[in-house]
C-alpha cells in the first residue's frame, strides 16, 4: 500500500501542468485579442482625430467672405495634412513624438513635452493614415451648398424678413394671386389682338365695298362721256372748219384744178381774160375757204373727234372702279368677307377660353367684372360679322354678269363713235342709229337692302371720320401714339459698367436680353409664373427663401451704392461691396435672375421680368380704379354705338396706354430708389397720371407716396417666383466662385479674371479618414503556441496575426 502511494506522488504537478497549457494558451490568446480590440478603439479615435484635423484646414477666404466651409485648395495647406499624419499616428506611441512645430519647440521643451515615457502598449503597431474626400461633398453639389447656406441663414432669416417688413410677405402672397390675373389678361390680350386684326380686315373690306358702291356713278360717268362725245361731234359737224373741209372733200378735184388754171391765166393775162362760170366761181370759193381755214384739215378734225371718243375710253378705265378691275374687287371683297368669318370663329374660341378662365380661377374681382362687360360687346359683334360675306355674295350674284354686259355695251358705244368719225371724215353723214346709253338701273345696289346699308354706314363712319365718333377715334390714335412713345423710352438695352463673365468659364448663356413691349410682357408673364413649380412644397420653398435672403445679403444689384448720401452697402459677413470683391458689381443679383454672361442682358431680363409683373398689376388697375375705368368706358361708348369692332379697339388702346405709361413711370421710380405699390386701387397710387390725364380728360391732384416695395424687393420676389431652385443655387455658386477668385488675386477695379484657381467642384466639405493598423501577438509566445496546437490551427492563428485592420470615419462641416 505504501508503495502504491509512493507511485502517485507528483501527479498534482502533472495535472496542474496539463491544465496550465490550455489555460495559458487561451488566456494569452484572449489577452492579445483584448489588446487588439483596444487598439482598434484607438485606431477609430485616431481616424476621427485625423478627419477633424483635415477639416481644420478650411478655406479661410471662403469662410470670411461667405460664411461657407470647405477644405482649402491650397497646395501648401494640403501638404501640411500629409505631414500631420505622423503627428496624429503618434497617439499609439506618444514617446515617438518626433514632430514638433517650429513655433512650439520652445514651449514643448519648457513643458517637457518632447520626451515621454511609460507604458506604451501599441508602440510596435504598424499604423497607416489615409484621407479621401467624398466625391459628392463639394460645394458645386446643390444639396451641399443649399445646406450650408441654410445653416448660415437659419438664425439670420428672421432678421432679414423683418428688415423687408410685413408688406413684402403680403406682396409675396399677392404675387401668387397675380398668376391667375396674368392668365386672364394673357387670353384677353390674345382676343384683343384678333379684334385689332379684325378691324384691319374690316378696313380693307370697306375700301373694296366703297369702290363697288361707286359703280353706278361709274356708269353715269361713261354715259356723261358719251353725251359729251355726241355733243362734241355735233359741234364739229356744225363748225366752219368742218364745213370747209367737207365741201372741199366732196368737190371734184379736176374741176377745181381747171378753175384754178383759168383764174391763174386771167391773172397773168388780163387783156385776154376769160369769164368764169358760176360753177367755177363756186369751186374756187370752196378751194379758197379750205386753203384759208387751217383748221379744216383731216388730221386736225380727226384729232378732235378722237379726243371726244377718248372721253368714253377714259371713262371706261376710270378708277377706283371699272369694268376691268371689278372682278378683282369682288374677288377681294369675298376673300375679306371669308377672313372676317374665320376671325369670328377664332374670337369665339378665345372668348370661350377666357370665360373658362374667369369662371375657374381666382381672379381679381374688378378685373373679372371689367372683362365680362367687354365680352358682352364681343357677343354683339358676332351677329354683325355674318353680314360681311353675305354682302359680297349678294353683289357677286346680282352684278357680276351685269358688269360683263356693261363692258360689251361700252365697247359698242366706242365702236359706233369711231364709225361715225370715219363717215364724217369722208364728208358723209352717219346714217346708222347711234348706240343707246348704258342703263344704270340694271345695276343692283347692295345698299337697297337695309341691313347691308346699315353696316356700310357703320363702316363709313368707322373709317372716314364722320359723325360723333370722331372724338373716340382721335383718342384711339392719340393713345396708340402715346403707347409707342412710352415704349420707346425703354426700347434701348440697359447700359452698365459691370463686367461680363468670360464665356470660357462656361457659366451663363448669351443673347437673353429683350426690349420693352407691354403686350408681350403681359403675354409672357403667365409662362414665367409656371417656373415656380414647387410653390406648394413648403420645405423646398423655405430653402429657396434662405438662398434668396443669403444672396441679397452677399451680392450687389443695379441700385447698390447709387445714393452717395447713404453708407456703403456691406455683406452679411461685414465686407463692403465694391468692384474688387464683387466681380459683377451692380449686376450680381440680376445675373441670378437672367443667367447670361452679359451683364447688360441680365439687367434687361431683370427689368423686363419686373415690368411683366408691373404690367399685369397696372393693366388690372385700369379696371379697379373707378376714375380711370369710368373715363375709358365713357370715351369708348360712342365708338361702340358706331361699330362694336371700333368700340373694342378704342377701349383696348386706352387701357393699354394707361398700363404702359404707368409701367414706364414705375420703372423710373424703382431705378431712382423709390417705392412702387404692387396693387394700385386708388388714383393717388398712380405714378404716370400727368402722362395720360389729358387723354382721359382727368383732373386729379396727387401727392408722391412712400409706400410699396423698392427695386431690390421686387427683384427678390422675382427670384423667388421666376427661377427654379436649381437655377438659383447654381448661379449663387457661380458668383461665389467668381468673387473668391477675385479676392485671391486681389483683383483691381479695372481688371478682369482670365482663369479660375478656386473652384466649387474642388471645394470639398466632407472626408473619409482611415486608420489601418497591424499588431502582432505579445502575451502568447509564438513557440509555445507552435508546441501546444496542431499545425492547421497554428497556421490559422498566424494568418489571423498577420491581418491588418482598417477603420474609417466620415467627418464633414
Amino acid at each position: 500500500m505504501q508503495r502504491l502511494f509512493k507511485t502517485v506522488k507528483g501527479s498534482i504537478t502533472v495535472l496542474v501542468t496539463l491544465i496550465l497549457v490550455p489555460t495559458i494558451f487561451f488566456t494569452g490568446f484572449m489577452v492579445d485579442l483584448a489588446r487588439i480590440k483596444l487598439y482598434g478603439n484607438q485606431a477609430v479615435m485616431t481616424a476621427d482625430n485625423y478627419g477633424e484635423t483635415v477639416l481644420t484646414q478650411y478655406d479661410n477666404l471662403l469662410k470670411e467672405l461667405y460664411g461657407l466651409f470647405a477644405v482649402t485648395q491650397d497646395d501648401k495647406a494640403l501638404n501640411n495634412l500629409d505631414k500631420l499624419q505622423g503627428y496624429v499616428s503618434s497617439s499609439f506611441d506618444p514617446a515617438q513624438n518626433n514632430i514638433s512645430w517650429e513655433h512650439f519647440e520652445e514651449v514643448q521643451d519648457y513643458l517637457g513635452m518632447n520626451t515621454l515615457d511609460g507604458f506604451m502598449p501599441y508602440q510596435d503597431a504598424d499604423i497607416t493614415l489615409e484621407k479621401e474626400f467624398i466625391p459628392e461633398s463639394h460645394l458645386s453639389n446643390h444639396a451641399v451648398l443649399d445646406t450650408q447656406i441654410g445653416d448660415f441663414m437659419k438664425f439670420r432669416i428672421a432678421q432679414g424678413l423683418l428688415d423687408d417688413g410685413t408688406e413684402l410677405i403680403d406682396n409675396i402672397s399677392q404675387i401668387q394671386n397675380k398668376e391667375n390675373d396674368g392668365k386672364a389678361l394673357d387670353k384677353k390680350l390674345e382676343l384683343d389682338n384678333e379684334v385689332e386684326e379684325l378691324l384691319k380686315i374690316a378696313q380693307k373690306y370697306y375700301l373694296e365695298l366703297k369702290d363697288i358702291k361707286a359703280y353706278p356713278d361709274y356708269i353715269d360717268g361713261i354715259n356723261d362721256a358719251y353725251m359729251l362725245c355726241d355733243a362734241g361731234f355735233e359741234e364739229i359737224i356744225n363748225s366752219d372748219a368742218y364745213m370747209h373741209y367737207r365741201d372741199y372733200v366732196l368737190a371734184d378735184e379736176n374741176e377745181i384744178n381747171a378753175a384754178l388754171e383759168k383764174r391763174s391765166h386771167n391773172e397773168e393775162d388780163e387783156e385776154n381774160a376769160v369769164e368764169l362760170t358760176e360753177e367755177e366761181t363756186a369751186l374756187l370759193q370752196i378751194y379758197d375757204n379750205y386753203i384759208n381755214d387751217t383748221e379744216a384739215r383731216k388730221d386736225k378734225l380727226s384729232d378732235q373727234m378722237d379726243a371726244y371718243i377718248l372721253l368714253i375710253e377714259d371713262a371706261k378705265k376710270t378708277v377706283p372702279i371699272n369694268v376691268t378691275n371689278y372682278p378683282d374687287k369682288i374677288r377681294d371683297l369675298k376673300e375679306y368677307g371669308d377672313q372676317m368669318n374665320a376671325k369670328k370663329e377664332t374670337i369665339q374660341t378665345l372668348e370661350a377660353e377666357l370665360k373658362g378662365i374667369l369662371n375657374s380661377q381666382d381672379i381679381t374681382d374688378s378685373l373679372k367684372k371689367g372683362i365680362e362687360e367687354q365680352l358682352k360687346k364681343v357677343d354683339e359683334l358676332f351677329s354683325q360679322l355674318e353680314l360681311y360675306p353675305q354682302i359680297a355674295s349678294y353683289i357677286d350674284e346680282n352684278d357680276t354678269a351685269q358688269n360683263r354686259s356693261y363692258d360689251s355695251e361700252t365697247d359698242d358705244i366706242i365702236e359706233c363713235e369711231k364709225k361715225q368719225k370715219e363717215s364724217l371724215l369722208e364728208g358723209k353723214d352717219y346714217e346708222e342709229e347711234l348706240a343707246s346709253p348704258l342703263d344704270v338701273n340694271k345695276w343692283k345696289k347692295f345698299e337697297d337692302v337695309v341691313e347691308y346699308a346699315t353696316l356700310y354706314n357703320s363702316l363709313e363712319k368707322t373709317f372716314e371720320g364722320e359723325g360723333d365718333d370722331s372724338s373716340a377715334k382721335s383718342k384711339k390714335k392719340e393713345a396708340e401714339e402715346l403707347t409707342e412713345k412710352q415704349q420707346n423710352e425703354l426700347k434701348e438695352n440697359e447700359t452698365t459698367t459691370a463686367r461680363d463673365i468670360p464665356e470660357e468659364f462656361g457659366y451663363g448663356n448669351r443673347g437673353v436680353g429683350g426690349t420693352f413691349k407691354i403686350k408681350d410682357l403681359i403675354s409672357s408673364a403667365a409662362d414665367l409664373f409656371k417656373i415656380n413649380s414647387f410653390k406648394n412644397v413648403a420645405n423646398k420653398l423655405l430653402l429657396k427663401v434662405y438662398t434668396v435672403e443669403y444672396d441679397f445679403g452677399m451680392f450687389s444689384s443695379r441700385t447698390t451704392n447709387v445714393k452717395e448720401t447713404e453708407a456703403k452697402a456691406q455683406s452679411l459677413t461685414g465686407y463692403e461691396m465694391n468692384r474688387r470683391l464683387n466681380y459683377l458689381y451692380q449686376a450680381e443679383l440680376e445675373y441670378l435672375l437672367g443667367g447670361s454672361n452679359s451683364s447688360s442682358d441680365n439687367l434687361n431680363v431683370a427689368r423686363n421680368k419686373i415690368l411683366a409683373v408691373r404690367s399685369i398689376c397696372n393693366y388690372t388697375s385700369t379696371y379697379s380704379i373707378p376714375e380711370i375705368n369710368s373715363a375709358i368706358v365713357s370715351i369708348s361708348a360712342s365708338a361702340y354705338v358706331i361699330n362694336p369692332i371700333l368700340g373694342l379697339t378704342v377701349e383696348n388702346a386706352l387701357r393699354c396706354t394707361v398700363a404702359t405709361a404707368e409701367t414706364v413711370a414705375d420703372w423710373k421710380y424703382l431705378t431712382e430708389g423709390k417705392k412702387v405699390i404692387l396693387t394700385k386701387n386708388k388714383i393717388q397710387d398712380m405714378n404716370a397720371l400727368s402722362v395720360f390725364e389729358g387723354l382721359l380728360g382727368l383732373d386729379v391732384q396727387t401727392v408722391e407716396q412712400d409706400k410699396g416695395m423698392d427695386y431690390d424687393q421686387y427683384l427678390k420676389i422675382m427670384l423667388i417666383f421666376l427661377t427654379t431652385s436649381d437655377q438659383l443655387t447654381q448661379r449663387t455658386g457661380n458668383l461665389i466662385e467668381l468673387n473668391v477668385n477675385a479676392a485671391q488675386i486681389k483683383l483691381q477695379e479695372d481688371d478682369t479674371l482670365t482663369e479660375l484657381n478656386f473652384k466649387l467642384d474642388n471645394a470639398y466639405t466632407a472626408v473619409n479618414a482611415s486608420c489601418s493598423v497591424k499588431l502582432g501577438f505579445v502575451v502568447m509566445p509564438d513557440q509555445f503556441a507552435k508546441q501546444v496546437i496542431d499545425g492547421g490551427t497554428y497556421q490559422s492563428l498566424t494568418e489571423f496575426e498577420k491581418n491588418g485592420y482598417k477603420f474609417t470615419v466620415t467627418r464633414g462641416y
